[in-house]
């Protein structure tokens, strides 16, 4: 098969979503293309098993009071967020001390949520998309520079599929650019080496999510946050989907992929179950589901590199290298190269609205 068209966005996470729905707004033709089956990239939820459309995440959750583009998109978009759940004592779990220590006061800045699970937003930006511009399971190949305009290579259950371009869009992790593209003219040696040296923010991380009928832990007068020396989860928060319903708990596991990958996934949903009736006691195993999301077992967002290092904030000072891209009409957007809040949601959408600004 093979289409023209003006932009190419190549990545479906929130940045290439969001893109695709600024060229909506601004009649530009476009084509996005992913290589997964569902749009989101990052943001993931599992569902809340009592409440139907009510979802938890498993991916980015939190808008901080700095970030006004997401305050502002979500209202845009007729979304609701609401604050993270801190009313109550917080829990240390120390390692040389046989009892979790209660402690007055839940130690988290004012955050909030959206209502009903991040996935909201991916599902209101979604419902804005022309559905004929959006190729799912749609791996790139190759892109390559022509004298005026871009030819990309991509592969669907086998089938090649091609597309002229003005102008191409890299809605993806600086890493993961590096990785797929190593080869393309019109990545320099340096360039290359800069897109290597950022790690793509929390790719490496695992996310475990519990549910349950009743927010036992607000009734005890908790916040539901934990901070452990203990693990396997370190730190602890309320997970609930909206301000009153679709109750739960989410953690960060702490050990190592490395390490984590020496398990089979069911032992590790076990030891932090087991973690939770260590700290809350035996009501914390009447649980309704679990969830368990190891974001370095998946090669789109996580590369070896990522796995082998500390986790730290993403690094890239992509200005010194933009005015020969945009002269190619080729622009990076993943929320990694924002120059603020690189990683978060919001960085994804300043690094869109820089890069469609260069482009309009």
């Amino acid at each position: 098969m093979f289409m023209e068209t003006n932009l190419t966005i190549i990545g479906g996470g929130l940045a290439g979503i969001y893109a695709a729905y600024l060229c909506e707004k601004q009649g530009l033709p476009y084509v996005l293309l992913d290589a997964k089956d569902y749009l989101g990239g990052r943001i993931k939820t599992t569902p809340n098993p009592e409440h139907q459309g009510l979802h938890h995440d498993v991916g980015p959750t939190w808008v901080f009071p700095h970030h006004i583009n997401m305050q502002n998109l979500i209202g845009e978009l007729g979304l609701t967020l609401f604050p993270q759940y801190t009313d109550g004592d917080v829990i240390y779990q120390l390692q040389n001390s046989p009892h979790p220590k209660r402690m007055q006061g839940a130690g988290v800045a004012p955050i909030d949520r959206i209502e009903g699970g991040t996935n909201q937003l991916i599902k209101a930006l979604v419902n804005t998309l022309n559905p004929n511009a959006v190729k799912l399971r749609h791996t790139v190949t190759t892109i390559t520079r022509n004298t005026e305009s871009w030819d990309i290579d991509a592969e669907n259950d086998k089938q090649e599929f091609k597309i002229n371009s003005t102008h191409v869009l890299l809605a993806m992790p600086p890493r993961i650019i590096a990785r797929d593209f190593a080869s393309a003219e019109w990545l320099s040696a340096d360039l290359l080496n800069a897109l290597n040296a950022s790690q793509t923010w929390m790719s490496a991380q695992a996310k475990f999510v519990i549910t349950y009928k009743n927010a036992f832990w607000r009734e005890q007068g908790l916040a539901g946050q934990v901070m452990s020396q203990v693990g396997p989860m370190v730190e602890i928060h309320d997970a609930t989907a909206t301000p009153d319903k679709g109750f739960a708990l989410f953690g960060f596991i702490g050990v190592p992929s490395k390490i984590r990958q020496q398990y089979a996934e069911n032992d590790i949903k076990a030891a932090c179950l087991q973690q939770l009736v260590d700290i809350f006691g035996d009501i914390a195993a009447d649980y309704q589901s679990i969830s368990l999301e190891d974001w370095a077992l998946d090669s789109a967002i996580c590369t070896d590199k990522d796995i082998l290092e500390g986790s730290q904030h993403p690094n890239i000072d992509i200005g010194k290298f933009e005015r020969a891209l945009q002269d190619k009409r080729i622009y990076f957007a993943g929320s990694e190269f924002s120059t603020n809040d690189a990683g978060y949601l919001e960085g994804a959408l300043l690094a869109v609205n820089r890069a469609m600004n260069a482009l309009f």
